[in-house]
């Protein structure tokens, strides 16, 4: 859901199947010993595990391009299969991790659009101080003198802004 959001990101999810539960070491080692059998590869029956075990070790290799981490992970057991299929596809980022990612890049463009309208309102501001300042002396009241004459006061007028 927040993958819209980041667009095309290192952090957007990938679907995650079981398979990274095969990558252990048992199994991996089964496969090299079959793979590297001489007596079963030229014969017909075995072809079928042949390429599984070719095939698996290909998907293999390159899942552990992107997460090298899978090496260490085949050595150890995972309690919770589906939690560790899908941080090991996604590459150790979770929900909580894209999560994060999505709120500072929404607060960023909340920051950047702050900044735009803070420098439009400062424009504005000294637009309207630049009007509200005219030299008309006629129009604008002088407190010039502490004893000025409130009839004085009276006779001019404030300029409507």
């Amino acid at each position: 859901e927040f993958d819209d959001a980041l667009g095309k990101n290192e952090l957007a999810a990938k679907t995650s199947t079981m398979e990274p539960m095969l990558y252990n070491i048992g199994l991996l080692t089964v496969l090299d010993t079959i793979l590297n059998d001489k007596a079963i590869r030229d014969k017909n029956d075995f072809e079928a595990l042949l390429v599984f075990a070719a095939s698996f070790m290909k998907r293999f290799a390159r899942a552990s391009e992107e997460n090298p981490m899978l090496y260490v992970e085949a050595l150890f057991k995972h309690p919770i299969p589906h939690r560790f299929c899908e941080l090991s596809t996604n590459v150790y980022v979770n929900e909580e991790l894209r999560m994060i990612a999505v709120r500072d890049l929404l607060l960023e463009d909340q920051q950047r659009f702050e900044q735009a309208e803070g420098n439009d309102d400062e424009r504005n501001e000294e637009e309207e101080h630049a009007v509200a300042y005219d030299d008309d002396e006629e129009d604008e009241i002088e407190f010039n003198d502490d004893a000025m004459a409130a009839d004085e006061v009276k006779r001019r007028r404030l300029r409507p802004l």
